[in-house]
């Protein structure tokens, strides 16, 4: 309904519905809430859940993946991921883990809700539950107490549905026994990697190629759509003008936010490790052997890039950065903050392996004053109340809008700041704020004649109405001449790659072994060292994650894979040479620590049936409208 309502928004007929609407509404006192629970996004058995609901997800899990993409999105993105089913599956497996909750008889009193509330650091002043801050910053939140607290208590109801089935979930002493020997498998390969770049300049197309490859990649090479708006903006620096904070308003906010304003003591520090899973006795004395080298002069930079195990720090000649207390595992925490600046460790020991540690600078604590904070704190104050006039402002516009029956009318109406552009596309949108990804999102899902919802963007709010929509024809080869080679030889020589991996493999299959046929091929095959399961020996011996658990598939009467393998921009081809288990001698707190690991698992895969199961059996309509 609502989708219909913003397409035709421009309609007189819906004009009018929208007013008797009304009219009906305040006669029998239902408010605007009925009418959100009426548009259901989804309804699980009867229970619905609110299209605003499911728009508030859709927009995290959209904010999510741009921050993941650095801002922007490619093109038709959330079709690609089928973000919108993804959403409501999510909503769904809430509400059915609701649900669930409810049918196991599982109850969450006042009192229990008063007592998770009163636990909760940001309600507190001095370590003990405020009334009037809890007040407040529910309603800087735009939460009514007793809208908070029935989301806490569906939240109570989850929390509980899920640690009564994962208590089913046990793992026995034989299951904890078959991965230890599984940690300790160990393989070693012979692989070749064949890079596409070093074969790039082989590919030489002629403009018979490229017309040919043009023709059938036509459309690859056409303009994405173009829409052409009208649109208010509601910018929250229209509204900061008129905004005072009081000087008792900034302390009270420097009182609430004070451990913002201080940071802890940290250090930087710089370590070798050598992880344990081989001889112990081995380990120590190389550990040892390294230490007095340190100790005679030797650079901790060079040894560390030599020797150290972690793939993370070993590059950077061990340099961990600064980190304060509570950030490492205590014993290496511990064995840090007893340094001095310069001085070393003796060898420390954690669930790790074995570390040597260099202390380099120490950043003593420091605590901002509120003379320091002050500007800070207003600015923040008046953007926050800024931005709530912004939005009431905005939505306020919004429902005129719908009234006037299109922008055009409200504008006329109420000498709105009606805007339009011409025609644009995602990659060249016309003015500045228009290039944040979540205006982009919004406005790339409209139809043409369909008025957006409120769409909030990093200086406001906006609302668009998609006068029309376009799709430009592809262009000339001419146009994209330079484009459609690059596109032509990447291709090319991919093929032509993979091809040469596939020959490799079949010859290395043929002859039992990978490296004369690497040779005759100009390749050169490398044997690793031992690869475990450990997920930082894997990183270290450079090969693909991917690559590794095909590895471990193979055997000594197959140690050739079914096929070569492809990750990025290269192909490899890869052979066992030999495999084998060392026994793993795990003590009882390693031991307690893979038994949780594997309990998680089976928790998570059981509560995922759970659901499943919960799924099948329930009714459950979707709103089509949200698929299209």
């Amino acid at each position: 309904m609502l989708h219909i309502l913003r397409r035709r928004a421009q309609s007189k007929i819906i004009q009018l519905m929208v007013l008797l609407i009304a009219i009906v509404f305040i006669f029998w006192g239902v408010g605007s809430n009925y009418l959100s629970d009426r548009n259901a996004a989804v309804t699980v058995n009867s229970e619905e859940i609110p299209l605003q609901e499911y728009q508030r997800a859709y927009d995290r899990a959209t904010e999510g993946l741009r921050e993941q993409f650095g801002g922007v999105l490619p093109d038709k993105f959330h079709e690609m991921v089928n973000l919108k089913q993804q959403v409501l599956s999510q909503l769904v497996r809430s509400a059915l883990l609701r649900q669930g909750g409810q049918t196991m008889g599982l109850q969450i009193s006042p009192e229990m809700i008063r007592q998770e509330i009163s636990t909760m650091a940001a309600f507190q002043d001095q370590g003990r539950f405020d009334l009037t801050r809890y007040r407040q910053l529910l309603a800087q939140n735009h939460f009514s107490p007793a809208t908070f607290e029935a989301q806490l208590r569906d939240d109570m109801v989850r929390s509980a549905s899920l640690k009564a089935i994962q208590r089913f979930a046990r793992i026995p002493d034989d299951e904890v026994a078959q991965y230890t020997a599984l940690a300790g498998e160990e393989i070693r390969l012979l692989s070749c990697s064949i890079g596409v770049e070093a074969f790039r300049d082989r590919v030489q197309p002629s403009d018979d190629d490229l017309t040919r490859f043009f023709a059938q990649k036509r459309e690859d090479y056409r303009p994405g759509p173009q829409v052409k708006l009208q649109y208010l903006l509601f910018a929250t620096a229209d509204d900061l003008a008129a905004i005072d904070v009081t000087e008792d308003e900034i302390a009270a906010r420097f009182t609430e936010s004070a451990q913002r304003f201080s940071r802890p003591e940290t250090r930087r520090a710089r370590h070798i490790l050598l992880r344990s899973g081989a001889d112990p006795v081995a380990l120590r004395s190389q550990a040892e052997q390294i230490l007095q080298q340190l100790k005679a002069g030797a650079d901790f930079v060079e040894l560390a890039q030599k020797h150290s195990q972690d793939s993370g720090s070993a590059p950077r000649g061990g340099d961990l950065g600064p980190f304060s207390r509570g950030s490492m595992v205590p014993s290496f925490e511990d064995a840090v903050f007893a340094l001095k600046p310069g001085e070393l460790s003796g060898i420390v020991e954690t669930d790790f392996g074995l570390h040597i540690i260099k202390l380099e600078e120490i950043q003593p604590a420091q605590e901002q004053t509120l003379d320091q904070v002050h500007g800070q704190l207003a600015q923040e104050i008046r953007q926050e109340r800024a931005a709530q006039q912004t939005m009431a402002r905005a939505a306020a516009a919004y429902e005129e809008v719908i009234r006037a029956g299109s922008m055009s009318a409200y504008a006329t109406q109420w000498q709105g700041s009606l805007r339009e552009t011409d025609y644009f596309d995602r990659e060249h949108p016309p003015e500045k704020f228009m290039q944040d990804g979540r205006f982009l999102d919004s406005t790339f899902r409209l139809q043409s004649g369909e008025l957006s919802s409120l769409t909030e963007i990093a200086s406001g709010y906006v609302l668009m109405f998609a006068q029309d929509l376009r799709r430009p024809e592809a262009p000339a080869l001419e146009v994209v001449h330079d484009k459609v080679r690059r596109d032509f030889i990447r291709q090319e020589t991919r093929n032509l790659v993979r091809n040469m991996a596939t020959e490799l493999l079949d010859k290395a299959r043929a002859g039992g072994d990978l490296t004369e046929p690497a040779k005759q091929l100009g390749l050169h095959a490398v044997t690793s060292g031992a690869i475990t399961h450990d997920p930082a020996n894997q990183a270290a011996s450079g090969l693909p994650p991917a690559l590794l658990r095909e590895a471990f598939k193979l055997s000594g009467a197959q140690p050739f894979p079914a096929e070569v393998f492809e990750s990025g921009e290269a192909y490899f081809v890869f052979q066992l040479l030999e495999r084998h288990s060392r026994e793993q001698n795990l003590d009882g707190k390693k031991r307690e620590q893979l038994r949780d690991r594997l309990l998680d698992g089976r928790q998570e895969a059981l509560v995922s049936s759970w659901l499943s199961t919960l799924e099948a059996q329930s009714k459950i309509l979707t709103n089509k409208q949200l698929l299209r």
